[in-house]
């Protein structure tokens, strides 16, 4: 990808939402191999570099459930698609139970020959990884125990009910979180400081990295080893090196192009960039712009070359509202802000169009 462009322009799609779009228009389940070429000459025509096609791997059941008892989430269900039924509901793509392509979507096999129809275009493939956690019915809950983070019996009357989550073996094992939000009750949180387990998630980026060509990299600020030791002290013991930094690099020693797009918050941009990261997420801009903090905004844009270079920009992602109700009259000018600026340049579905509601309500989806 960097041969073809140094700020790519990447088109974020929901893979599960596209094979919803496309089989209710033939009349029944496609998958990802069926995409239309009508669709593919589309994003080859807007002169997309990539295409991020979220949550495509295998899912549990735990994180549909916990979504379908929400009432915060059924409200905006409700909201959005007052029709809706409980078999609309899929689980979070970010509580993955395995790195395997889901059959719902058509296997591995699906995703290569997609790949290859990208391909023929000149579109690359990016990917989800999401190292800070797995979903409850993940294989290592049961063969690698010590993957996780288990809470003491002593610690268990300080932490709400929906921090952990007991196993049948009754043991407590922490969910997934970041320091300044609520736990996230459909995953639980993997040991960064168990060396085995950074060695085991390095095999799986091997494997990922054979599928695509480049990753998207979820929360990545939280393996960062200061915020790690931090988030969970004692209880997980002493994370001692940087993951992404090894991790990065045994990839790239193999696929040197492979490209690493980290979700990034706190002003952890320019750090996770010395760890190996072509790009980090550009949340400061995003801010300033929303708030109409003009002044801040100049500054941030005449930051250091190197490190500015190295920012995803953009206006509208999964998490964030949709651009044109967050930006109003100023969506345009926003946009066009982001879209010229040195970076990685991210454009979300349904944003080109000007949607106004969100094509998907995420279970648990991150609030950053």
């Amino acid at each position: 990808m960097n041969r073809r462009l140094p700020f790519p322009l990447v088109y974020q799609l929901d893979a599960r939402l596209l094979l919803a779009q496309h089989s209710r228009e033939i009349g029944r389940s496609v998958t990802i191999v069926e995409v239309p070429e009508a669709e593919l000459n589309k994003w080859s025509n807007c002169h997309y570099d990539a295409v991020w096609l979220m949550g495509v791997w295998q899912t549990g059941e735990t994180s549909r459930n916990l979504a379908l008892k929400s009432s915060l989430l059924i409200d905006e269900w409700k909201s959005l698609v007052p029709d809706w039924e409980a078999f609309d509901v899929a689980s979070s793509p970010f509580s993955i139970a395995d790195y395997h392509v889901a059959q719902s979507l058509g296997g591995q096999a699906a995703l290569a020959e997609f790949r290859r129809r990208l391909a023929d275009r000149g579109i690359k493939l990016i990917l989800d990884f999401v190292p800070n956690h797995t979903a409850p019915e993940h294989p290592w809950v049961k063969t690698k125990r010590a993957f996780y983070i288990t809470i003491p019996r002593d610690r268990l009357q300080h932490m709400d009910q929906g921090a952990y989550v007991t196993t049948a073996d009754n043991a407590h094992l922490a969910c997934g979180r970041d320091p300044n939000s609520p736990p996230w009750s459909d995953t639980l949180q993997l040991n960064f400081a168990n060396a085995d387990l950074c060695c085991a998630l390095i095999e799986v980026l091997h494997r990922i990295a054979a599928q695509c060509d480049g990753v998207r990299c979820d929360m990545a600020m939280l393996m960062v080893k200061d915020v790690f030791n931090q988030t969970w002290g004692a209880m997980a013991g002493d994370m001692r090196a940087e993951f992404w930094d090894v991790a990065i690099t045994a990839i790239k020693k193999i696929a040197p192009e492979f490209l690493f797009v980290a979700e990034a918050y706190w002003e952890t941009e320019w750090h996770l960039q010395r760890l190996g990261f072509d790009f980090a997420y550009d949340k400061r801009l995003y801010d300033k712009i929303l708030w109409g903090d003009i002044t801040g905004a100049r500054a941030h844009l005449g930051a250091d070359w190197e490190f500015a270079s190295k920012l995803v920009r953009f206006t509208e992602n999964q998490d964030e509202a949709r651009a044109a109700n967050a930006f109003g009259a100023n969506n345009k000018a926003a946009s066009l802000l982001t879209l010229t600026l040195p970076g990685l340049r991210l454009v979300h579905e349904g944003q080109p169009a000007g949607l106004r509601l969100k094509t998907i309500a995420l279970p648990f989806a991150r609030a950053c």
